[in-house]
């Protein structure tokens, strides 16, 4: 509008500006134009230092919110939309006036949609729910969790932020180190997460903000048509564990058992990788390599899937 301006979008905008530049110390931050903007206000890729150097490692997404903004409800759409991203996603909540950011994860609001037909509106909640904590095997938590009422709308606590800082704090020496520390076990959990989400399961963190995450529960629920997707999706890994068993650790009343989940695929119409069987001579062997026990550095193992080994081939090393 010429000559003038909306105060509430310039407060907005200024309380996203401080939280990207809070980001800044501690990652790179790629700014998201307002009209590309459709939920993420930033994506940032964690930093490690190491002397001069800045190595990029895990990326994520970052939506900024006014600390007097409280709940953020995803309806419809909105929260398809949330509960199918690929990349770890965090709510920032910026303090103009103090000019402080504090990060929290969503890593729970995936937790409750674990029915692959599950549809419901969902409200994140940044302050605590006002009920006593859940006990079980693992200790007391609180899942921050109200079903679904007559509205339809889920409410979930995203427990306490992961990190909390000032501008003044975001300067200091060593906060970028502290903030890569309380960052990088969240952000790797995250990952291994969302892999475990396309397998059908869903679990649950404790909402303490400790520095290492701590999944409380786990979940699933399957239908007719998850089974062939699954033995898909998990066939690469029994594959991988077929080869170990039997060239390294030499296990073969295991791989016998894994042969047999072989022949249940087939059964199925399905076609597993590789073949689970001893290759032909001369084309895949487990080789010494050192002193080291099986399984660790004593062992190197070439996998076959049908295709002629290359000649001096680097073999890769098992950890």
């Amino acid at each position: 509008m010429p000559g003038k301006t909306d105060t509430n979008l310039r407060a907005g905008a200024l309380a996203e500006g401080v939280g990207r530049e809070i980001l800044r110390r501690f990652s790179a931050v790629a700014t998201v134009p307002r009209e590309e903007d459709v939920g993420v206000d930033a994506m940032c890729t964690l930093l490690r230092r190491d002397g001069r150097a800045l190595f990029a490692e895990d990326s994520f997404g970052v939506q900024f919110k006014s600390a007097s903004v409280r709940e953020i409800r995803y309806e419809g759409h909105e929260a398809r939309w949330l509960r199918k991203l690929d990349v770890p996603f965090l709510m920032g909540s910026v303090d103009l006036a103090a000019s402080t950011l504090q990060l929290y994860s969503t890593e729970n609001a995936h937790a409750r949609y674990v029915h692959p037909r599950a549809e419901f509106d969902l409200v994140l909640c940044l302050d605590a729910p006002g009920r006593q904590p859940i006990a079980n095997r693992c200790g007391l938590y609180d899942l921050g969790w109200e079903h679904a009422g007559p509205a339809g709308a889920a409410r979930c606590w995203l427990g306490t932020p992961l990190l909390r800082c000032s501008f003044t704090e975001a300067a200091s020496p060593g906060f970028a180190e502290h903030a890569y520390e309380r960052l990088k076990p969240w952000l790797e959990f995250s990952a291994e997460s969302r892999r475990l989400r396309s397998y059908g399961v869903h679990r649950e963190v404790s909402l303490d903000g400790s520095a290492q995450p701590k999944a409380m529960s786990y979940y699933t629920a399957s239908q007719e048509g998850d089974l062939n997707k699954l033995l898909n999706a998990v066939d690469p890994l029994l594959w991988r564990l077929a080869g170990m068993l039997g060239h390294v650790f030499n296990e073969g009343p295991l791989l016998k058992e894994l042969r047999g989940v072989r022949r249940f695929m087939e059964s199925r119409g399905l076609t597993p990788i590789g073949l689970w069987e001893d290759p032909p001579e001369g084309q895949s062997e487990a080789k010494p390599d050192g002193d080291g026990p099986p399984g660790k550095q004593g062992r190197v193992l070439v996998s076959w899937m049908g295709a002629p080994t290359t000649p001096n081939a680097e073999t890769p090393e098992e950890e």
